[in-house]
């Protein structure tokens, strides 16, 4: 019986050692399949012509490298048959080098290429076609130590340039902690260096060269100054270039670019000889004294002993005068608060008790402490966190802690407002009605002009109060409750999923902002700014309004 009488036989004609013998006849042939389903031909196919005909193909050296096992067709997959055409499309790397190739696109290769350069530098220039190897193979393009050479071919005179100087004196001498060109430029994004996103334009030079001038391994292994990039950002340059100035002179502008030499070389742009033609290039007719002193060793203490003695001096100055002036402000602000107290105190009915004095201050120091330690957390590298440095575990507790007390405090609110008599008349003082909807509405009339007097409050409380009482009131158990659920973190993944956890922080972060916020705007104002009452108002002290 023929192989094709056998396929067409019936389902129920074949047993199942038919089954198992077709299959152990079909499996060699499924096997040798090659990856692109209509290439019907392997590599030795192809090397049956590359071999020896242009263009050439080492099996040995294509078999090594990162390619080595695929097909031919992977890259070349315009070939569908052979022979195949003379002149093939351009094999496209993006198929599988997505991310490298986006950053290519944007690159200054790429636009020069764009421009009609047909010698601007793509993938197989600097990688190589059939012997690509890893970048830690010596002999691969992309080895450290070949890079500069790669872009010295078409980077003629700053290859020269990099190997006269320090940087690629170290290179040949074998440091790998000499940067090569792929360093300070980058990769595969290189771009123009007057361009805002090259690494080595006029606003990035300073962090690119501060990524190994910066680094104390390299500067204690190598003898180097290790304060050049915080000097230089102290300097007038520096602080310029801070600014926005981009005229100003950065690294590259005093050491050079390529050819970068150590100041005891005769030939480098610091050297002290050199000094008034470098730093004359900007400042003409500056003289010889600027090679006087050490440029960026001026801000460190001990390079020059008057320097620091003025330094000091003024130090005590500013202490000692800044401290007669707040002495004599604080006395005098104290004894006209006091006045202004003893003049409040006669005005008005007491509205808030002791007991109520007792928990605004318990309140207003919660709020402020909750505030300052949870910002904290969420940033750390502000100025106001500074003190919590290295004492997280002091800052995340004692923000639990303070919350605790919230807590406590809004438990005993709710029992003060339910279970007692001036609570109670508190509560019912507080409730919104009718006339303050219209009391805000007839505010906004007097402020622009279309009601000549200004709306009075029928009742103890205005809606000024009222808004604020029950905004705390709502953002006080927002709080509670997100804060209540971020308490501990195994617990509440053991209930729910990452991102409920996400949206209860989040929640947490903009409800604490929008409180600080409303805080500043509306009670500040009300009871510290408004012209009626400022210096502020003394409720919070006697009671009375």
């Amino acid at each position: 019986m023929e192989d094709g009488q056998l396929l067409r036989l019936p389902y129920r004609k074949l047993g199942p050692g038919a089954f198992f013998l077709l299959f152990l006849t079909a499996f060699p042939a499924l096997a040798q399949q090659p990856s692109t389903g209509s290439v019907k031909f392997t590599n030795q196919d192809c090397l049956s012509c590359h071999a020896d005909g242009a263009p050439i193909v080492d099996q040995k050296i294509f078999g090594h490298s990162v390619h080595g096992k695929l097909n031919c067709t992977d890259c070349h997959r315009s070939i569908t048959d052979l022979p195949h055409a003379e002149k093939l499309p351009k094999v496209d790397c993006a198929v599988c080098h997505k991310k490298e190739a986006v950053l290519w696109q944007h690159s200054g290769h790429a636009q020069a290429l764009g421009n009609g350069a047909l010698k601007a530098p793509s993938c197989e220039f600097c990688h190589g076609t059939h012997g690509i190897t890893k970048a830690t193979d010596r002999q691969s393009r992309l080895y450290w130590a070949n890079i500069p050479a790669i872009c010295g071919q078409c980077h003629f005179q700053e290859y020269k340039e990099y190997r006269r100087g320090i940087h690629g004196q170290a290179l040949a001498s074998g440091s790998r902690d000499a940067p090569v060109c792929t360093d300070c430029h980058g990769e595969h994004d290189i771009a123009a260096v007057k361009g805002g996103a090259s690494w080595v334009s006029a606003a990035r030079i300073p962090q690119t060269c501060g990524q190994c001038h910066s680094a104390e391994r390299i500067n204690s292994k190598y003898n180097l100054a290790s304060n050049v990039l915080g000097s230089y950002m102290q300097s007038y340059h520096g602080l310029a270039m801070q600014q926005g100035t981009m005229t100003a002179a950065n690294c590259a502008s005093c050491h050079g670019a390529h050819e970068i030499l150590p100041s005891s070389d005769p030939r480098s742009t610091i050297n002290p000889k050199n000094l008034e033609k470098t730093c004359g290039r900007c400042h003409p007719g500056i003289g010889a004294r600027v090679a006087s002193a050490k440029i960026h060793e001026s801000f460190q203490p001990g390079n020059n002993p008057l320097n620091d003695w003025v330094s000091r001096f003024y130090i005590f100055f500013i202490i000692f005068v800044s401290g007669i002036l707040l002495l004599h402000n604080v006395l005098d602000f104290s004894k006209k608060a006091r006045a202004h107290y003893r003049n409040s105190m006669g005005k008005g009915a007491e509205y808030m008790g002791f007991n109520e004095r007792c928990q605004h201050f318990i309140l207003a120091m919660t709020f402020i402490l909750l505030a300052y330690t949870g910002f904290s957390i969420k940033f750390p590298q502000t100025w106001w966190s500074f003190m919590f440095f290295g004492h997280t575990d002091w800052l995340r507790w004692g923000h639990r802690s303070v919350a605790v007390v919230f807590c406590l405090l809004g438990a005993y609110h709710f029992t003060y407002l339910f279970f007692t008599p001036k609570g109670r008349w508190q509560l019912k003082a507080l409730s919104v009605r009718k006339t303050d909807f219209v009391q805000f509405w007839q505010s906004f009339q007097y402020y622009f002009g279309r009601r000549e007097d200004k709306p009075r409050s029928s009742g103890i409380y205005s809606y000024v109060q009222k808004l604020e009482y029950w905004a705390l009131l709502w953002g006080g158990m927002v709080m509670v409750l997100t804060g209540a659920l971020m308490f501990n973190e195994v617990w509440f993944f053991s209930l729910f999923p990452k991102w409920l956890y996400d949206v209860v922080r989040t929640v947490h972060l903009y409800e604490a902002i929008l409180a600080c916020v409303t805080i500043v705007i509306w009670h500040g104002y009300f009871v510290i700014f408004d012209p009626e009452i400022y210096p502020g108002k003394g409720s919070w002290l006697h009671g009375r309004e």
